[in-house]
């Protein structure tokens, strides 16, 4: 999540890992830090229990995930829990990203629509021009000169970290607001 000019902007990634039933209302125990899922089987779940409360227990083994994500007037930095090979990181073959709009309606859901033809269904195809690595390693700027709001952006990347261990994930994201310079 992040604020830009007021307004509250985000993405998603899902976490590798399996349970019993469909999850949500996640939470951290305050004394242990452990997180605690719970939830009920319903549609898009593929769970095959009824219902479930589970713990995910940190193992003490390296995390490969991004775990932050912020829009810039040039882009989207991409930030990850441990440091990224740089060959990897800066080849801009190993990002794809698309976005799309959908129609306010008074039905439920909608086609998913082209940002650049509004009419037409579909998604569009986003440039991604460079990739510029900081130097802690940890945080990818993909740059986008043509960055604007969305309602939704797929980024796809197929990363090593610098253990060499394979990164590949999927954010979903919405942007509301692009700040300025």
């Amino acid at each position: 999540m992040e604020e830009v000019d007021g307004i509250r902007q985000g993405g998603v990634v899902q976490f590798p890992l399996k349970f019993d039933s469909g999850i949500m209302r996640a939470r951290f125990n305050p004394r242990d830090g452990q997180l605690w899922v719970c939830g009920l089987r319903g549609w898009q779940t593929s769970g095959g229990r009824d219902g479930a409360l589970q713990r995910v227990r940190y193992t003490g083994k390296p995390v490969h995930l991004p775990s932050g994500l912020h829009v810039a007037s040039n882009g989207l930095n991409i930030t990850f829990t441990s440091e990224m090979n740089e060959a990897s990181a800066t080849d801009d073959q190993n990002y794809a990203v698309e976005q799309w709009n959908y129609e306010w309606t008074e039905k439920y859901g909608s086609p998913e629509f082209s940002v650049a033809n509004p009419r037409k269904q579909g998604h569009d195809s986003v440039a991604v021009k460079s990739v510029k690595l900081s130097p802690d390693r940890k945080t990818v700027l993909l740059e986008i000169p043509e960055i604007k709001p969305v309602m939704q952006m797929r980024v796809r990347f197929r990363l090593k970290a610098a253990d060499g261990t394979s990164v590949e994930h999927e954010i979903y994201n919405t942007i509301n607001r692009v700040p300025s310079g």
